[in-house]
């Protein structure tokens, strides 16, 4: 099974093909591939960041207990 590629990672790898584009001559081939997955990536970005704020949980103490509620993107209590 292939390990998931967290947000980080993710984002790491955008960083350095928007990088290579900015500083690096290479032929325009070269530079829609890149483009190509830098927008794949980008993509998969924005939905790990929209399922973490669909998991946003709130923690507050209640009866010196800590309770997790999750919320949906709304800030609705689920």
């Amino acid at each position: 099974m292939a390990k998931k590629i967290t947000f980080e990672e993710t984002l790491g790898k955008l960083e350095q093909i928007v990088s290579a584009l900015e500083t690096q001559e290479m032929d325009l081939g070269e530079a829609i591939k890149l483009y190509e997955e830098g927008v794949k990536l980008s993509r998969v970005c924005q939905t790990q960041l929209e399922e973490g704020k669909r998991r946003i949980v709130v923690l507050h103490e209640q009866d010196d207990k800590i309770q997790e509620e999750e919320m949906d993107e709304n800030g609705e209590q689920l």
